[in-house]
C-alpha cells in the first residue's frame, strides 16, 4: 500500500512539473518603495506587499481560458498611484516569460519574451 502511494505521489510531481507554466517578473525600477503591490491575470491575484527600490518580485501563471491583462496596482512611497492594465496574453501561449518593470512615476513598461 505504501508503495503505491509513493507511486501516485510521484507521478502527480511529475504531471505538475510538466504542466506549461509561465513567468512573470515585475521589478521596481522607481527609485522609491511601491506599498501594497499586486498583480492579477488570468483570475489570479498574487500580493507582494512591499517591494523596495531594485527589488524585484517573481512568480508562476497558468495560462488564461481566454484571454487576459496583468493588471498591476500599488502606490509608490510619495502617493503616487499605480493602476495600469499592461501585456497582453491568450490562451495560446505557454511557456512565457513577461517582464514588468515599474518605472519613475509610477509608468509601466512590458515584454513578453
Amino acid at each position: 500500500m505504501l508503495k503505491c502511494a509513493i507511486a501516485v505521489a510521484i507521478a502527480l510531481l511529475v504531471v505538475f512539473w510538466w504542466v506549461p507554466k509561465n513567468r512573470f517578473e515585475v521589478i521596481n525600477e522607481s527609485g522609491q518603495t511601491i506599498h501594497a503591490l499586486t498583480i492579477t491575470v488570468s483570475e489570479r491575484t498574487y500580493n507582494f506587499g512591499d517591494v523596495g527600490p531594485g527589488e524585484s518580485q517573481s512568480a508562476f501563471f497558468f495560462t488564461p481560458h481566454h484571454e487576459s491583462y496583468f493588471e498591476v496596482r500599488g502606490n509608490l512611497k510619495d502617493g503616487t498611484k499605480i493602476n495600469e492594465d499592461v501585456a497582453y496574453v491568450v490562451w495560446e501561449e505557454y511557456f512565457l516569460r513577461v517582464v514588468i518593470a515599474i518605472r519613475h512615476d509610477g509608468q509601466i513598461e512590458s515584454e513578453i519574451r
